[in-house]
């Protein structure tokens, strides 16, 4: 994980001088992002099956035999490219449902990456695991909200996804949806029992909380008990980074 500390900035790592200004601990806007046309870019399918499984040609699928997994199969690319018609003949014919792609995905893990619900939805009646980690120590869950998807958040956790799960930066769910600002994913974790006082070693939710400007979040952790004094690595608390930063909450 790479850290910059600026000479200039008003406050640690630029904590409340910008979104932009943090490493947000999650990953790059590369292959491993949540970007759909890069994705799919760095993902294009070489081997018959697994263009027909892109292209959702179930005709050809289910005549082809998959003899080069190198890592993805055609469960992944059908996941990535969202064709359920697909994913439900290959869990039927007893394909493996969790196979690891080079970057140690699974497909439910593409499904969620690339907001493909009805896919997401198939695995996880199939059995799909969804607290399987990937390369950087990330969830499906933790792809759902750093889209902001809470449809495919909720999905997951009703198929028992753990909802402290932590990625390679100790980041939780509820962490992500802060650092991200994701205001109504935050909410619904919130609500959905996820640990209010939860750290990283920048801050605490509630510091997040502040840092977003989230007036209705700051209401919910204060409503839960949050630790309003608690320090970071800093020696800083919410308040002073609420006064430095002139924020309005």
């Amino acid at each position: 994980m790479e850290i910059f500390f600026p000479k200039k900035e008003r406050t640690p790592l630029g904590f409340c001088d910008g979104l932009d200004k943090i490493f947000m601990g999650f990953g790059n806007e590369d292959e491993r992002g949540c970007q759909p046309p890069k994705y799919h870019t760095s993902y294009a399918p070489y081997y018959p099956i697994h263009k027909a499984a892109s292209m959702g040609d179930i005709d050809t699928v289910k005549i082809h035999k998959n003899p080069f997994c190198t890592h993805r199969t055609a469960l992944h690319f059908a996941c990535v490219y969202g064709h359920p018609e697909v994913v439900a003949f290959l869990v039927e014919n007893s394909c493996e449902i969790s196979p690891k792609d080079i970057k140690d995905a699974t497909p439910l893990i593409k499904a969620a990456q690339c907001r493909q619900t009805e896919c997401l939805d198939i695995l996880l009646k199939y059995g799909a695991d969804p607290d399987i980690i990937d390369c950087r120590g990330n969830t499906a869950l933790h792809y759902a909200v750093y889209n902001g998807d809470v449809k495919t958040a909720a999905k997951l956790l009703e198929y028992r996804a753990s909802i402290e799960a932590v990625n390679e930066n100790k980041i939780t769910p509820l962490l992500l949806a802060l650092k991200q600002n994701k205001e109504k994913m935050a909410e619904f974790l919130i609500n959905k029992g996820a640990n209010t006082k939860t750290c990283d070693f920048l801050g605490s939710t509630l510091m997040y909380a502040v840092r977003c400007g989230s007036e209705l979040i700051i209401k919910l952790l204060l409503q839960r008990g949050i630790d309003t004094f608690k320090q970071d690595a800093f020696g800083w608390t919410a308040k002073r980074y609420a006064v430095e930063s002139k924020s309005k909450v």
